[in-house]
């Protein structure tokens, strides 16, 4: 057991409404943080999406599509660090700019 837990910030400019090269960019960061050993990564707000992406929220195409490339991230990042991403997030309440946390290949929270 280690005594020490490491975190990666990952500050990375995402392209608005790129979901494939977002998460490509997403698990490049991760895998050098892997590499590096790090027990947790972080990655911006409403990063998988873009910043601002205010009329794409509305379309429910690009909102299922975030989610599959959310999914996808996770299976992607199964074994390594945990992954923490900003994503927008839907439920009963309504939309939400949420927070992912991706561990053990599946999206294991995400917070509104």
């Amino acid at each position: 057991m280690r005594d020490q837990f490491t975190v990666t910030l990952a500050q990375l400019n995402a392209v608005l409404g790129d979901l494939q090269g977002n998460a490509e960019q997403a698990y490049e960061a991760w895998c050098a943080a892997k590499e590096a050993q790090s027990d947790f990564v972080l990655l911006p707000e409403m990063f998988l999406t873009g910043y601002n992406a205010q009329d794409l929220f509305m379309n429910v195409n690009f909102l299922r599509d975030c989610r599959s490339a959310l999914d996808a991230l996770a299976a992607r990042c199964a074994d390594g660090p945990v992954l923490g991403i900003g994503v927008p997030y839907e439920d009963e309440d309504g939309l939400f700019n949420g927070y992912a946390i991706l561990q053990d290949g599946h999206v294991s929270t995400v917070v509104k």
